[in-house]
């Protein structure tokens, strides 16, 4: 009997310590992704000023857009239409809600500053970051004929890509 346990206890012991007698193998991927960042540091806004109705020719103006991207980061920076576009053009609305007045955004870089066609038929600036603030310069023109008298204003979203 004492025998019979021993090669008993002796076949357990093999059957559970030992290795299995199939395996599978498989793969485990290991990866990681970095991306650049990018912020607005400030935004200077553009203001024409008071004109008389109807008082001819243009007004230049500028504002700034300040960016901050990681060294080596590429960047993007649009300008939609805005809230009154049209095509390639942009307005700035009256109070009334009904009478616009035509301006146009630019860089000194490049002429007119859009989105790549989303609203504005116009171009982005694109770059590299630096890891230092970016001063970007707005060029703004209000034609000013035709426009009848009172408070005129459109807001116009800068998205940076990065």
């Amino acid at each position: 009997m004492n025998k019979i346990k021993m090669i008993l206890v002796s076949f357990l012991s093999l059957a559970l310590f030992s290795s299995p007698v199939y395996a599978i193998t498989g793969n485990l991927n290991v990866g990681a992704s970095a991306i650049g960042a990018c912020t607005i540091v400030s935004v200077t806004d553009i203001d024409f000023g008071v004109h008389q109705q109807n008082a001819g020719g243009g007004t230049f103006v500028s504002g700034d857009i300040t960016v901050n991207c990681q060294a080596g980061t590429p960047y993007d920076v649009t300008l939609d239409g805005g809230q009154q576009t049209d095509g390639n053009m942009r307005f700035l609305l009256n109070e009334d809600g009904i009478t616009l007045a035509m301006y146009d955004l630019g860089s000194p870089l490049w002429g007119q500053w859009g989105d790549n066609g989303v609203t504005i038929g116009a171009p982005s600036l694109a770059g590299f970051g630096t890891g230092a603030d970016e001063i970007l310069t707005i060029d703004a023109l209000l034609n000013d004929n035709l426009f009848a008298p009172g408070i005129y204003s459109d807001t116009v979203v800068i998205n940076v890509n990065f």
